[in-house]
C-alpha cells in the first residue's frame, strides 16, 4: 500500500495564466488627482457592519501634498468623492484603520512629525488633528477589538550618530493617550517594519535592523501581548549571506504568524515565507521568478493565507500577482491580477485586507498618480478546506492501521489518487473539482473499510472452521488410540 506523500510545494513553477476575469479593478481617485498611497486599507472590521471600505492617499496640490480620505459606499456600489484631511501640508505617508464602532483613525508623516485625525462616528465629523510623535517617520495605525488604536512608527535619535528605533503608543477607547514606548534598541538602525494584529489583540512586528552602519541587515521580531509590555526582540533571520527587503506580516485566527519578504541575490529578487506556530518554522522559497518585489500577506478566518506581490514574470512591466496557501500547506499557482501597471517607480506597493463575511480580498495600489482598488471574490461556499482536511485525516488513519484485504488496498490506492487530483485542482483554483476529488477520496476509503471488515469476517469464519476441524482431528487422535487400547484389554 502506498504512503501519502508530502505534497507541500513551497516553490511553484511560475507559469501564470491570463488576467483573471473574476478580479475587478476600479479607480478610487480621479485621474487628475496625482495620488499615491502606501497603506490604503479596506478594513475587515467594517465588513461585519455594512461592507463599506475606507482608504487614504497622498495627493499632490499646488502648495505641497495633502492627505485625502475616500469611502466606498456598499449600498450604492461606488467610491465617494475624496475629502481633504490636511491643507497645505507636505505629507509623505498615510495609513488608516478603524474600530468595530465605526470610528476611523488616519495617520501621516509631515515635516518629520506623525499626525493623526479621527472620524468620530457618534458626532459624525472629523476631529481636530493631533501630533502623535515628533521626529517620526513610516507611521502605521491599527485598531484592536477593545477598541484601542495603536500607533507604531520609526524614530531617529537626535544626538550623535543618526540611528533609528521603533516606538509605540495607543489611544484607548476612552480617548486617553498612553506615553510612547520604545521597543527596539535606540543605538541600532531599524527600518521597514511590518505589523500584524492577532485575534487576541496581540501586536506583532517584524523589521530590519543592524547594530553597525557597515553590517548587513538582519530580520527581527517583537511581540506585545494585549495589556502587557513589549517582550524582548529576537533575531529570526540573519542577513550576512542574503539581502533582505520589505518584510510583511499577517496573523491568522489561531494567532499564528505568517511572514514574507524579498531576498536579493545580485539582480534577482525572490520571495520567501516563514511561519510561527508555537516555534519558528524554516524559511521556504515561494516565488522564484527573479523579479518578485513588495510582498504583502494576510489571513482569512478559514486559515487560508493570501500573498500579493509585484512581478514582471517575463513581461516588460510589473503587474500584481496573487497566490494562496491553502490550510493543507499547498500553495496555489500564481494568478495575474492586472495588465496595466507601468513600472515599479511609477506605482506603489499593494496593500490587502480580507473582509470577514465573504472573505473577499481587497487590494489597493497606485499607478501613475491614480489609486486603484481591486477585489478577489472570496467564494466562501467554494472552500475545499473541510473536505481536504477530512480526506487527509482519513488517509492518515488508514496509514496508522493499514488495510490487509486486497480489495480494500485497491480502494485505498484509488482514494490516494483522488486526493492527489484534488491537490492539483487546488493549485489552479478549481475548487469545485477539488472538492469532488476529496469527497471521492472519502467515499473510496469508506468503501475500503467495508471491504476490510467483510474480509476480516470471512477470515474469521474460515479460521473458525479450521479450528473446529483441528479440534475434531485432535479429539480423534486422542480417542482412537484409547479405543484400540481398550479393545486390547478386553
Amino acid at each position: 500500500m502506498r504512503k501519502l506523500t508530502c505534497i507541500i510545494l513551497l516553490t511553484i513553477i511560475l507559469i501564470p495564466g491570463p488576467v483573471l476575469a473574476q478580479f475587478e479593478k476600479e479607480a478610487v481617485t480621479p485621474p487628475t488627482a496625482n495620488a499615491r498611497t502606501t497603506k490604503a486599507d479596506a478594513k475587515a472590521l467594517f465588513a461585519a457592519r455594512n461592507e463599506d471600505l475606507h482608504a487614504v492617499c497622498i495627493q499632490a496640490t499646488q502648495t505641497g501634498s495633502d492627505v485625502y480620505y475616500y469611502k466606498f459606499k456598499n449600498s450604492t456600489g461606488r467610491w465617494l468623492e475624496g475629502i481633504a484631511l490636511t491643507e497645505g501640508a507636505q505629507a509623505t505617508d498615510a495609513a488608516i484603520s478603524g474600530d468595530y464602532k465605526g470610528n476611523l483613525h488616519v495617520v501621516w508623516e509631515n515635516g518629520g512629525g506623525m499626525y493623526h485625525r479621527m472620524w468620530n462616528t457618534t458626532s459624525e465629523e472629523w476631529e481636530p488633528t493631533d501630533l502623535v510623535a515628533e521626529n517620526a517617520w513610516s507611521p502605521y495605525v491599527i485598531c484592536d477589538r477593545s477598541p484601542n488604536a495603536h500607533f507604531i512608527w520609526l524614530e531617529k535619535t537626535e544626538q550623535g550618530v543618526e540611528t533609528s528605533y521603533l516606538s509605540h503608543r495607543y489611544l484607548d477607547s476612552y480617548g486617553e493617550w498612553t506615553n510612547a514606548t520604545v521597543f527596539s534598541p535606540q543605538d541600532a538602525y531599524s527600518i521597514e517594519p511590518g505589523i500584524a494584529l492577532d485575534q487576541r489583540n496581540g501586536l506583532h512586528v517584524v523589521w530590519k535592523m543592524k547594530f553597525n552602519a557597515t553590517d548587513s541587515y538582519d530580520m527581527f521580531y517583537a511581540y506585545r501581548r494585549a495589556g502587557r509590555e513589549w517582550g524582548p526582540f529576537e533575531r529570526i533571520l540573519e542577513g550576512s549571506d542574503r539581502t533582505i527587503h520589505n518584510p510583511a506580516a499577517g496573523a491568522d485566527k489561531d494567532s499564528y504568524l505568517h511572514v514574507v519578504w524579498e531576498e536579493w541575490t545580485g539582480d534577482n529578487s525572490r520571495i520567501y515565507y516563514r511561519s510561527w506556530k508555537g516555534s519558528w518554522e524554516d524559511p521556504s522559497l515561494v516565488i522564484d521568478s527573479g523579479t518578485a518585489r513588495n510582498p504583502v500577506i494576510a489571513a482569512d478566518d478559514g486559515l487560508n493565507i493570501h500573498l500579493v506581490w509585484e512581478d514582471t514574470m517575463g513581461d516588460q512591466n510589473p503587474e500584481i500577482y496573487y497566490q494562496r496557501l491553502w490550510p493543507l500547506g499547498i500553495w496555489s499557482s500564481p494568478q495575474k491580477l492586472t495588465s496595466s501597471q507601468t513600472s515599479y517607480g511609477a506605482s506603489t506597493p499593494p496593500s490587502i485586507e480580507i473582509s470577514s463575511r465573504p472573505r473577499d480580498m481587497h487590494i489597493t495600489w497606485s499607478e501613475l498618480g491614480t489609486v486603484y482598488h481591486g477585489v478577489w471574490p472570496g467564494n466562501r461556499k467554494e472552500d475545499a478546506s473541510r473536505s481536504a482536511s477530512k480526506a487527509k485525516s482519513e488517509i492518515s488513519e488508514v496509514q496508522r492501521q493499514p488495510f490487509v484485504a486486497p480489495d480494500a488496498i485497491a480502494k485505498y490506492d484509488e482514494a490516494l489518487a483522488a486526493y492527489e487530483a484534488g491537490v492539483q485542482s487546488l493549485k489552479v483554483f478549481d475548487v469545485p473539482v477539488a472538492n469532488q476529488n476529496f469527497y471521492d477520496c472519502i467515499d473510496l476509503l469508506e468503501l475500503g473499510h467495508e471491504l476490510e471488515e467483510e474480509y476480516k469476517v470471512k477470515k474469521g469464519r474460515s479460521m473458525g472452521m479450521t479450528l473446529s476441524f483441528a479440534g475434531i482431528l485432535a479429539g480423534a487422535i486422542v480417542v482412537i488410540p484409547w479405543l484400540v487400547i481398550r479393545n486390547q484389554e478386553t
